[in-house]
């Protein structure tokens, strides 16, 4: 997945650090992507382009011939996948940048939240005494509305709606690992980090409530993809892992799918098991291991891990409809499901 003249993992870098482009300060440059065997021509702002992507970075404002011609071909990327690669690029621009108002903003919402009260489910207001219902009833209804508002508080926003609740297999995990290969091929770690975001919040969401999740039917696909497509450190191939080795667990998969997924990937799920340390736990333990998206984000300090959760808690919208486009193409011609 690399264009005829430039190394896919270019280390060339021109400049010094640049804020992001927005539409107002960007140069307005388009250059060509030319995509698959067939050439298909993508127009996208160059600044964009380049701000996001070392390796487009590199190509564009390097010594190539890239950057005379304003044009790269990519043969051996998927179109639908380079379509969703400029979803992304372009919805970049929907994404909030905090300032001291917002922050101060959202810290008193937050302190209001803390001090709240929570009205008691049942009508006896939480004197059991006094209570028409049996002490267990009442004591059910408020375990369950006390269930309910945690999982509210650990659930984002964009996923609060119910909109992404499946009810039926699909393939969304394919895009993931398409996108998560074009990002390390393409030097593009926001799009890593966002990639892990989506999938890791979207697993949490429908396995807390019971929604379909799509690993017992394109596993093996998608791990053969991200086995012989990504290093053994790639983020996404360790939360695969994880993901498996907590469903295995919970005795969630056919043992014969085993089968049919990539023997080191097998090794790799079984040595994860066997490592956990208190063996009457193990299902907790991986679980906990699935819980933080920011686990798989690569973070190299604590403080990048609060920048990552503040701007998550802010990109509402980026995260809607990038996840829209993501089941969008799911539902289209499946111009993914023939690379994976």
């Amino acid at each position: 997945m690399q264009s005829d003249t430039i190394p896919a993992k270019s280390r060339f870098v021109v400049g010094q650090k640049r804020k992001r482009p927005t539409f107002q300060s960007m140069d307005q440059t388009l250059v060509n992507i030319l995509v698959g065997e067939g050439e298909k021509c993508f127009m996208v702002h160059k600044d964009l382009l380049c701000y996001h992507s070392k390796y487009f970075r590199g190509a564009f404002e390097g010594s190539f011939r890239e950057k005379e011609d304003k044009t790269i071909r990519l043969r051996d990327i998927n179109e639908g996948v380079f379509r969703l690669f400029q979803f992304w690029l372009y919805a970049q621009a929907t994404r909030d940048e905090e300032d001291s108002t917002t922050k101060m903003s959202r810290d008193d919402h937050s302190k209001r939240g803390r001090h709240s009260e929570t009205r008691h489910p049942c009508s006896c207001g939480g004197n059991y005494e006094q209570c028409e219902e049996s002490v267990i009833d009442c004591l059910t209804l408020e375990i369950r509305a006390r269930y309910a508002k945690v999982l509210e508080q650990e659930t984002p926003k964009w996923l609060q709606s119910g909109e992404f609740l499946f009810d039926s297999d699909h393939e969304y995990f394919s895009c993931f690992i398409a996108l998560s290969v074009f990002a390390d091929q393409y030097d593009t770690p926001q799009l890593r980090r966002d990639v892990l975001t989506l999938l890791v919040e979207l697993d949490n969401y429908n396995w807390d409530r019971k929604g379909k999740l799509c690993y017992n039917r394109y596993y093996r696909r998608s791990a053969q993809k991200a086995y012989t497509s990504l290093p053994p450190n790639a983020p996404i191939r360790q939360y695969l892992i994880k993901r498996f080795a907590y469903s295995m667990a919970c005795k969630k998969v056919n043992v014969t799918s085993l089968m049919r997924v990539p023997q080191e990937f097998v090794v790799d799920v079984l040595l994860l098991i066997t490592a956990q340390p208190k063996k009457n736990l193990l299902r907790e333990n991986l679980v906990n291991n699935l819980k933080d998206c920011c686990d798989f984000h690569e973070h190299v300090a604590e403080v990048e891990r609060e920048v990552c959760r503040d701007g998550q808690s802010r990109d509402v919208q980026f995260y809607t409809s990038f996840m829209r486009a993501i089941v969008d193409q799911v539902h289209s011609a499946g111009s993914l499901n023939e690379d994976l």
